[in-house]
């Protein structure tokens, strides 16, 4: 049997692409949670301003600064992006576990995940939708499923 046909070397590009596109979400969901949460004091920040000067507010800004729903949706989007990152750390495991083909489910589970449109910060969603199609396509291969310790009727 060939290095290129062994299990082992056929999970190692699509885990390693699971790892890094888990990675990459991280770091965005992060910049993320850090965007929301300046975000919140800038919008005081302007209140605060506009009230200084004497200023009235923008008519399109006035209903949203006042009513406070600009700082529930930063509040929100904090709890989402916390979400997304968490998600996209299951995505990083499951790739690490896919190149120690271990824990066949999981890397199964991370695969699909890796397909949801609400990991991966903004466009990067595009990228996880063929990278989890492939890794699921060599994680149901029946070599594949007995390197795992699965038999092939599972």
């Amino acid at each position: 049997m060939s290095e290129q046909n062994q299990p082992a070397e056929k999970v190692r590009a699509p885990g390693m692409l699971l790892a890094i596109y888990g990675g990459l979400s991280i770091l965005l969901g992060l910049a993320g949670i850090v965007i929301s949460i300046i975000g919140m004091p800038l919008q005081q920040q302007l209140l605060e301003s506009f009230a200084e000067s004497g200023q009235e507010l923008p008519p399109a800004l006035a209903p949203l600064l006042n009513s406070g729903l600009l700082g529930a949706a930063g509040a929100i989007g904090i709890v989402l992006d916390i979400a997304k990152t968490a998600l996209s750390g299951y995505v990083l495991w499951g790739g690490l576990q896919m190149m120690k083909r271990r824990n066949h489910g999981a890397c199964m589970g991370a695969a699909i995940v890796a397909m949801l449109p609400c990991t991966g910060a903004g466009c990067c969603c595009v990228l996880g939708l063929p990278i989890g199609i492939w890794a699921i396509m060599v994680l149901n291969r029946a070599d594949v499923r007995s390197s795992f310790g699965l038999s092939n009727s599972n």
